[in-house]
């Protein structure tokens, strides 16, 4: 086990963290971030991944009310799992990594999270739950969805419709992303 200014990891996995912090910097040589780690810690508000990140437990960022801002684009994350950043209700930025190719339903499902900016390597995106239990819930608020490739395709998974007007995606023309618009009813403007 080894100790980075309390940062516990073994074999690549983090096994705790400073709990009281507002920014957590995981430290380089993690390679795993355990299911529920970081579950309902509503300290941190600001996290960034290393470059040796390539996997991450179902909720291991589930109902972390404060986090604001999420970094993973040094890491080497190849898909977000369910529920890790589930009910994350102060999320705004979030930076994808250049190797993401699927994100699962329920990554960002009732997060406050309005803009997805999607790498070109996503294969496929699942649309979030919108946090419509939420006190805050604001029925009028849109889902921005920036499309980079061609080749992503848009799911929409949600068990209420009533919603699917606050949704737009932004891609290019011709795109599997504008088919799927199409077909699920969604917005779509071309960026091209």
């Amino acid at each position: 086990m080894k100790n980075s200014n309390q940062y516990n990891v073994f074999a690549g996995n983090l096994l705790s963290f400073p709990t009281k912090e507002k920014s957590i910097i995981i430290p380089e040589g993690v390679k795993c971030i355990p299911t529920s780690l970081f579950y309902d810690n509503n300290n941190i508000e600001r996290i960034v991944f290393p470059k040796s990140l390539v996997s991450i437990g179902e909720s291991a960022f589930e109902d972390c009310k404060s986090l604001k801002s999420v970094d993973i684009s040094a890491s080497a994350l190849k898909t977000l799992p369910n529920k890790c950043f589930w009910g994350c209700i102060s999320l705004k930025n979030f930076i994808f990594n250049k190797s993401l190719e699927s994100c699962s339903h329920s990554s960002f499902g009732n997060s406050g999270l309005n803009e997805y900016r999607l790498p070109v390597s996503l294969k496929f995106f699942i649309m979030p739950y919108l946090p419509i239990y939420h006190p805050s819930f604001d029925v009028n608020k849109k889902i921005y969805i920036f499309v980079s490739g061609k080749d992503t395709v848009i799911y929409f998974n949600d068990w209420n419709n009533k919603y699917i007007n606050n949704y737009i995606i932004y891609a290019p023309s011709g795109s599997a992303a504008e088919k799927s618009a199409h077909e699920i009813g969604i917005e779509f403007i071309p960026t091209d």
